[in-house]
This record gives structure tokens, sequence and C-alpha cells, in this order.
């Protein structure tokens, strides 16, 4: 896996295939593979609870350039109740909520996972160059259509993982996701090298895309339980000052994860 402080979105080179181990597990609308070990006690969804064996530190660095700006840092939570920054009230994470509804052993280390996520080529790999970043950017659809069109690869991405799903969601263009989903093919089991998926990206928006999604977890239910390489989940990538807003998300849209 390479190492990389921030990584350039135009980056293209080849990337590194990461070695899982196996196991079996079921999840949503599919099973999945997973680590396992005599330790893994069963959530809901049967799911393994093996940890990462990276370090943690406090917070991620997330991928930004200079026409970018920094996003919010992920926060983890402990308790159900915690309080918020914004009026010194007692206030549920949507985190807590969540891991309270499914159980706690229910988040997966999606490094863990196998045969799930996208494992780019070095064709797509080539293909993530600046004119499909412009494009993607600029949410220049006529100009995405047209690429589809001409046979070109969008199912793309640079050495670290970050594909145009990642880019799209981290902007919080849902019509560019929807296009490049419905349209194009493009899967939405992408990962970074960082273990960050889609959905980890559409609720590290500056502001709440609540459209965004739950379009992906309609698409893929897995990503809500899957964490990145510090064990922080989608939810805990959202800002604190939105907690009540996503809490009675997550409480509206509950057929969408529970089963």
């Amino acid at each position: 896996m390479n190492k990389r402080s921030i990584p350039s979105d135009a980056d293209s080179s080849e990337g590194n295939k990461r070695i899982r181990p196996n196991g079996l597990c079921s999840l949503g609308c599919q099973k999945i593979e997973v680590a396992t070990s005599a330790n893994n006690v069963a959530g809901p969804f049967s799911v393994g609870t093996n940890e990462s064996k990276e370090p943690r530190h406090q917070n991620p660095t997330k991928n930004t350039s200079e026409n970018e700006e920094t996003q919010p840092q992920p926060t983890t939570h402990s308790s159900i109740v915690a309080t918020s920054n914004v009026d010194n009230v007692d206030i549920t994470s949507p985190q807590s909520y969540l891991r309270q509804r499914v159980g706690t052993n229910a988040i997966i280390p999606s490094l863990s996972v196998d045969n799930f996520f996208v494992e780019h080529t070095e064709e797509q790999i080539k293909a993530y160059d600046v004119q499909v970043i412009q494009a993607v950017r600029a949410q220049d659809m006529n100009q995405l259509k047209n690429m589809h069109k001409a046979g070109r690869q969008l199912q793309c991405a640079n050495k670290f993982g970050e594909s145009l799903i990642h880019m799209a969601c981290r902007r919080g263009f849902v019509d560019v996701v929807r296009f490049l989903v419905d349209d194009a093919g493009v899967s939405v089991r992408v990962r970074d090298d960082y273990c960050r998926t889609a959905l980890h990206d559409a609720c590290w928006t500056s502001e709440p895309n609540e459209e965004l999604v739950e379009y992906l977890i309609r698409q893929c239910p897995e990503l809500l339980l899957m964490s990145d390489k510090r064990g922080n989940a989608p939810f805990e990538y959202v800002r604190r000052e939105h907690w009540e807003q996503w809490l009675e998300f997550v409480q509206e849209n509950e057929e969408l994860f529970v089963k």
C-alpha cells in the first residue's frame, strides 16, 4: 500500500493490490467475505469484528488539492449520547444511534472485506486523467456523456484508489454520481488506500446531502457499516453541528439498513 499525506487527484500511476484473509458473512443485500477470528462476536447481520491492524491516530488526513476546501475531520463516539458544541445540549450522534440499532459488532473494517470492492486495473488508473477530472469538477454533464458514448473508461481512479465516484461524492455532486452509476455503469464499491468508501466522502460534505447519502445506501447498504483504516464508519465523518439532522435521517430511513 502506498503511503502519502496529500495525493494529487491527477496522479494516475499503478496502485498496489492488497492481500486479505477470507471468511464469510452476510450483510444487507448480499453475502460478502471478511476476515474472521475466534474472538469475533456475531451481531444482527452476523458480521465479523476484527479490528484493522493499522494503528489508529486521532484524525485522518483527507485528500485535498489547492482547489478544494479543507473538509471537517471525523469524530469518534464512545457513548450513545454526546454533547453537541452548537447548542450545548445532549444530542445522540447518528453513528451511536446506528450502532445501538444494528449492534456494536456490526461495523466491519473495509480492509478485511474480500471480493467486494473494485480492484482497479492499470487501464483504469491510466484513464484517470486531467480531462475526466476536470469534467467531474465542473459538473460538465455533456462532456461526461460524450466520453461515455465514445467508450471512455469512467470506472477509473488514481494509484491511491481515489476514484471519480469518490470525487463526486466528496463535492456533493448528486447528478454526476447518478450519471456515473445509472448510465455509465460505474460501481459504488470503491475504496481508497485509506479504506474510505464513497459513502465516507458523501458524509464528509460541508453541508448535509441527504439525497446523495440515501442514493448510495440504496445502491449498496453494506457501505453504511464499513469503517476506514482508523475504525471510522461513514456517519463518523459528518459535522458535529449536523448530528441532529443526520440522526433524524437515520431514524426515518431505518428500513434501509435494519433487516
